[in-house]
């Protein structure tokens, strides 16, 4: 009898190791055929390179702002009665790099991961997401309006694309997974249907040794007995233990289907929302439009009287203009006259102070050469202290 069993445990012991071998070659199989090697080279993480920020026009320039500062009002509207939430971006404002040295002006954090609680990720996806875009937003109106580019809008349309492009090498990743499954799970219908033969064989072995094992089942029994007992025992346990589960799982199910009317409650309020902000826009653009077409005529009216006005001032400078153009001719004119007439008096004067060196040069010369002698001047009345002096 123990021969018997020792050549049945020896049996099991070599069929375990031949399924043993089959299994470890099939799992060699799937090792060599998996993409882990692939989707981790196509997915490192290269080095993001800042492109040369594009220049615009001051027009593109002032119309892209006014656009952003648009978009960021009605984002801002919109999530007015939100609560507040952090955006999931490590971008630095266009202040924050110009005041860093040239070579380290970046961005954006490449190595820095922001880490956001997967409980604020459900309750607050909506808010969560319109943050990061007025946040973009922002960070691109004042990149527009101090560098004239939109660098950082361009940096993170390439995050994202790079975001897309990962999803779809995890979707691919995910469908060479499946294939590899359903090889394991052929491999694994093999092996059972070689588990089966293998089982049929032992039978055939162990009804030939039944008799054998009747003493060993009775001296079994009471074991036997006592382990029906433990595992009874564990059964109940691991029942109340499933039930404890299963009301704790109930419990979510509950707290999520609350969870989905208050967000129900909450998407319809916000279409709500939206609509009265829509008809309240639509009503200031009417009052806005009648009250430009107004003004606009106003200006209009404006505009023609001060034409008419500054053809007026015109003419009155043209009429000004030709009586300051006749009255400075004629000072021109008289100043012309005034200053010949000054010239010819004093060329007469020179003329004459000339003329009276020249006759007191000759007469002195005649009076020098004894040709004449001076006039003798007649005595004039009341007048002896001259001729005295002279005589002295």
């Amino acid at each position: 009898m123990a021969e018997s069993i020792i050549s049945v445990m020896s049996g099991f012991r070599a069929i375990d190791l031949e399924r043993l071998s089959y299994f470890e070659s099939v799992f060699q199989r799937a090792k060599e055929t998996t993409i882990d090697g692939d989707f981790l080279a196509t997915n490192e993480q290269e080095e993001i390179r800042p492109e040369e920020p594009s220049r615009y026009t001051d027009f593109e320039r002032i119309a892209a702002v006014g656009i952003f500062n648009e978009a960021i009002d009605k984002l801002a509207i919109i999530g007015a009665d939100k609560p507040k939430v952090k955006p999931n971006c490590n971008f630095h404002p266009p202040k924050v790099r110009y005041y860093e040295k040239i070579r380290s002006r970046k961005l954006f954090d490449i190595d820095s991961t922001a880490v956001v609680d997967d409980g604020i990720i459900r309750t607050n996806k909506f808010q969560r997401e319109r943050t990061l875009l007025e946040y973009i937003l922002k960070l691109t109106r004042d990149e527009l309006f101090e560098n004239s580019s939109i660098e950082c809008l361009t940096q993170y349309l390439n995050l994202e694309e790079k975001k897309i492009k990962e999803e779809h090498a995890i979707c691919s990743t995910y469908g060479q997974y499946s294939r590899t499954i359903d090889a394991l799970k052929s491999v694994a219908e093999e092996s059972e249907h070689h588990t089966k033969s293998v089982l049929k064989e032992q039978t055939e072995l162990s009804n030939s040794i039944e008799g054998e094992l009747q003493e060993s089942m009775f001296l079994y029994g009471i074991k036997l007995g006592y382990s029906r007992k433990w595992h009874e025992a564990r059964l109940e346990q691991n029942t109340m233990k499933i039930q404890k589960e299963e009301g704790i799982v109930n419990g979510q199910l509950e707290e999520a289907r609350a969870k989905m009317l208050n967000e129900d409650k909450i998407h319809k309020d916000i279409v709500l929302y939206l609509s009265m902000s829509i008809m309240k826009l639509n009503k200031d653009i009417e009052n806005w439009k009648k009250r430009s077409e107004v003004d606009l005529t106003a200006k209009d009216n404006e505009i023609i009287e001060i034409r008419t006005k500054k053809s007026d001032e015109a003419d009155k400078m043209r009429s000004m203009l030709r009586t300051y153009m006749r009255r400075r001719n004629s000072i021109n004119d008289y100043l012309e006259v005034k200053r010949a007439r000054l010239l010819a008096e004093e060329q007469r004067k020179w003329e004459m102070i000339a003329a009276r060196r020249i006759q007191a040069w000759w007469r002195g010369t005649m009076v020098r050469w004894k040709l004449g002698e001076y006039a003798v001047k007649k005595k004039k009345k009341g007048k002896d202290k001259g001729n005295r002096k002279r005589k002295k």
